[in-house]
């Protein structure tokens, strides 16, 4: 029996919305853009997956 994910793609969406409102309500104006990247995005996530995200920030960017 193959395991599954710790998260169903519901419960992913739904963490990602919390995340992604935090970040723009601490950082308005400032993220560019917030990327789903590694196993939950290829879709072969198992139970020990992390969740891999990358948050692209305005200012940032512009320090280095």
């Amino acid at each position: 029996m193959e395991e599954q994910p710790v998260f169903t793609p519901e419960k992913l969406q739904y963490v990602l919305d919390e995340y992604k409102d935090m970040l723009l309500a601490e950082l308005p104006g400032q993220i560019e853009r917030i990327i789903l990247f590694g196993s939950y995005a290829r879709g072969d996530a198992r139970p020990e997956s992390d969740v891999d995200v990358m948050v692209v920030n305005q200012r940032f960017s512009e320090q280095t």
